[in-house]
């Protein structure tokens, strides 16, 4: 019972059961920051009806204002935009999965050198196209620029020992 979604013949006025359990723990907790993961678990529509998303998208948007919260979708890409084969926009389905939200940004990982790189792809109140690249160290991700000398010294030593682990 965890679809937040209205379906089309229904009353557009309800709402489901998961958005009301999820409006009220965002109430109870005081939370201004909701990570949502992963859409597929919780939108039962077809992703490419731009009717069907636009739907699901305009409910977690009155619900971040209703509970004057800011809520990320999560959406994991095709595994071939994962694993580098192809190159896009990172996401499936309709183009209402960019057009209908406030900001849309891809998170990609490079294996090679286990460096994130977090893209702006739609942003209302930043620069479209901005990038951030984050590295993985003690159990966070720091920005690259973040990293003492020493720490990029450890990070690269450990990178050729796993390479080097990896051909024997």
């Amino acid at each position: 019972d965890n679809a937040l979604e209205v379906p089309v013949a229904g009353d557009l006025g309800a709402t489901p059961k998961a958005y009301d359990r999820l409006g009220a723990v965002i109430l109870r907790t005081g939370a201004k920051l909701v990570l949502i993961d992963n859409l597929t678990h919780l939108f039962v529509g077809n992703e490419n009806d731009r009717g069907d998303v636009t739907r699901f998208l305009n409910l977690l948007n009155r619900l971040a204002g209703e509970t004057d919260t800011a809520i990320v979708l999560i959406g994991h890409t095709p595994k071939a935009f994962n694993q580098g084969h192809t190159r896009g926009n990172g996401h499936s389905g309709s183009t209402a999965w960019v057009n209908a939200v406030r900001s849309q940004f891809v998170l990609e990982h490079d294996l090679e050198s286990d460096v994130r790189t977090l893209t702006v792809g739609k942003a209302n109140y930043a620069r479209n196209g901005f990038e951030s690249r984050f590295v993985w160290v003690d159990g966070a991700l720091v920005l690259e620029g973040d990293l003492s000398p020493d720490r990029w010294r450890e990070r690269d030593e450990v990178s050729r020992a796993n390479v080097e682990n990896e051909a024997f």
